[in-house]
Parts: C-alpha cells; structure tokens; sequence
C-alpha cells in the first residue's frame, strides 16, 4: 500500500522548510480530516460561493489548505492567525488584504502567528503533498475552485511532481468535488 501510495502522490517525507514552533503547538480552529462525509460537506460548501454572496466574498481572499498524510488522509482547515503568545484565534488570514497588511509586522515579528499546513498534523509533520484549495471564479474555464499544490512546506519539494498534484486532484474528483487544476 505504501508504495502504491509513493507512487500516486509521493513519498511522506518531512517538511520542505523549517516549521515555526507554534505550528507544533496549535491547530487550526477549522482543521478537520475528511472521509466521504466531510466531502460531501465541503461539496456543498464550495458549491454554495454560486449563488451565496457571503462564501464569495470571503473565499477571495481566504484559501482552504489541505494536505495529504501518511496513509493518504486529508486533512483541511483555513490559514488562520493567533495570538503567539497565547495561542488564542484571532481571524483567517486575508491575503492581499488592507487589514493583513497592517498586521504583517506583527506577523513577521512573532507577536502574531499564521498557522500553516505543518499545524494541520499531528506527530512528527510528515505529509506527501499539500497545497491550497482557490477560489478562482475570473478564469472563466469551468471551474469556481482550483486545487494546486502551492504549500512551500509539502507541496513544492525536489521528489514531487505534477503527476502527483493530478492523483490529488483525480481522488477530489471521486469524492464529488468539481474543481479545477490551477
């Protein structure tokens, strides 16, 4: 099973990059793994940014990380921002936004911590492959949502390809998701 598991969506090796210490001490408020319940759940979910102005307007700034674990669990949460010190949720991360913006020294001085796909996992950190789920509704091919594996940590490291982004891609398909490649 594992190297079938290699294989399809690489090997679980540790992070690409050094992981922040809080990052092994919290977890996202929103994290969850997923079996066909939680899919079909986050189908909805991304389904209703058609016709529900509210997911819409927060989904263009708030991506949805997910990454793969050892025996090919998922687990998914937003980017989320806590008080360093105490760990306390203080919001998501908006990319792009005015608000991040005049936070980003705090954030790059420590005060404020972003929590990333490493707080997704438990033990030891490993992951086969991470990335971000997008809202991407100006690329006018179809798809709302696009999967990539834009995780400086899991998703982007020397043994990862590609392929191994479309075998992700291929199991969201299967557990209902319609949703794109970016």
């Amino acid at each position: 099973m594992t190297i079938e598991l290699d294989n399809l969506f690489g090997q679980c090796l540790p992070a690409g990059k050094p992981i922040e210490t809080l990052e092994f001490v919290h977890k996202p408020n929103s994290l969850q793994e997923f079996g066909d319940e939680q899919f079909e759940g986050l189908r909805k979910y991304l389904e209703s940014a058609e016709s529900l102005a509210i997911p819409r307007t927060l989904h263009e700034q708030i991506v949805i990380l997910w990454v793969m674990g050892a025996t090919g669990e998922i687990y998914v949460a937003f980017e989320e921002l806590i008080d360093a010190t105490t760990g306390q949720y203080l919001m998501p991360y908006f990319r792009s936004n005015p608000v991040t913006s005049l936070l980003k020294d705090e954030i790059n001085g420590g005060r404020i911590g972003r929590l990333g796909h490493p707080s997704l996992l438990s033990g030891d950190r490993l992951a086969r492959i991470g990335g971000e789920i997008r809202f991407r509704p100006t690329d006018d091919d179809g798809f709302l949502w696009k999967i990539n594996r834009g995780s400086g940590r899991y998703g982007i490291r020397p043994h990862q390809t590609d392929a191994h982004l479309v075998a992700v891609h291929s199991l969201f398909v299967t557990k209902g998701l319609h949703i794109g490649i970016e």
